[in-house]
């Protein structure tokens, strides 16, 4: 696993490597990246990926191109991994891929957790540490969840969060 990687879902879907921005590349690719990362750490299956990238109509080559969208994430995040050795990022699975990351180096996740932990402080009755939480997770956010991605699963999960950031905003 890259700990020093961190992917941004609560905005433009954007990565970067300790505090250098990296450039996840063109808009389909940047929807592979945000289907892998959310959640990250499971299999996600060929079928799904090209589900959420082009929805009920993909064009012919769909799975080619999801190929080309994995190497090219791949050149991103590990530029110096050579041509036949495996990723520890982005590994293939049996009929897919799985982006190697914790829950904590995506936003999307770090938010989530955040707002279940301020829910549980409200309900223990310490307000002051919800209030904290819920300030540290909407900080999180930098415009429209998956800014620039379109797509099936850009829609769905794009409003899921909304959904999630405007109840954060209510329990505050």
């Amino acid at each position: 696993m890259s700990e020093d990687i961190y992917i941004r879902l609560l905005g433009p879907v954007q990565a970067e490597r300790g505090h250098d921005p990296l450039d996840p590349g063109p808009a389909r690719q940047r929807a592979t990246l945000a289907v892998l990362a959310s959640p990250a750490a499971r299999p996600v299956p060929m079928g799904l990926l090209v589900d959420a990238v082009w929805g009920e109509e993909p064009p012919r080559h769909a799975e080619q191109s999801v190929y080309t969208y994995i190497a090219g994430l791949r050149r991103v995040f590990e530029p110096d991994r050579g041509r036949r050795a495996p990723s520890r990022l982005l590994s293939g699975t049996a009929g897919g891929y799985v982006l190697n990351v914790k829950p904590r180096q995506v936003d999307a996740q770090c938010f989530a957790e955040l707002v279940d932990d301020a829910r549980l402080s409200q309900r223990d009755g310490d307000d002051l540490r919800a209030v904290r939480l819920l300030d540290e997770a909407l900080a999180l956010w930098h415009g429209t969840a998956l800014c620039g991605v379109a797509g099936p699963f850009a829609e769905r999960e794009r409003s899921r969060l909304e959904l999630l950031r405007l109840t954060a905003l209510e329990q505050r």
